[in-house]
């Protein structure tokens, strides 16, 4: 979006379905990925591909098996101070875990909170 309020269309190479997004200090894009990888994809400015994917590839379940480095309805993300990705999963307005990643994308812990009914 310019300052001017118009809109400008971009491509993002290697992200088939977007959703949430949010940039770190340096300027790289992070974009969840809703297509088959379900995967947070890092976007290089400069180059506009991706350089990182962060979250096992096709998400966290597998039928009633759960990965915990996996990513499943994510509704947000957000990148800290440390250059750490955080996703919030769930359904709004309730989300239900916390995930953190490393700067090299590995998970790091998670905090998973109550149910939407509880």
């Amino acid at each position: 979006i310019e300052s001017s309020g118009a809109t400008n269309p971009v491509a993002l190479p290697g992200v088939e379905k977007p959703g949430p997004f949010t940039f770190d200090s340096q300027g790289r894009l992070y974009v969840m990925d809703f297509g088959p990888d379900k995967q947070v994809k890092v976007l290089d400015p400069a180059k506009a591909n991706v350089v990182q994917t962060i979250g096992r590839k096709g998400g966290g379940r597998e039928g009633w098996k759960y990965h915990q480095d996996g990513l499943n309805n994510v509704r947000g993300i957000a990148v800290d101070d440390r250059g750490y990705l955080w996703t919030t999963e769930g359904s709004n307005p309730h989300p239900r875990r916390q995930a953190v990643w490393d700067t090299e994308g590995k998970f790091v812990k998670d905090f998973v909170g109550s149910t939407w009914y509880a």
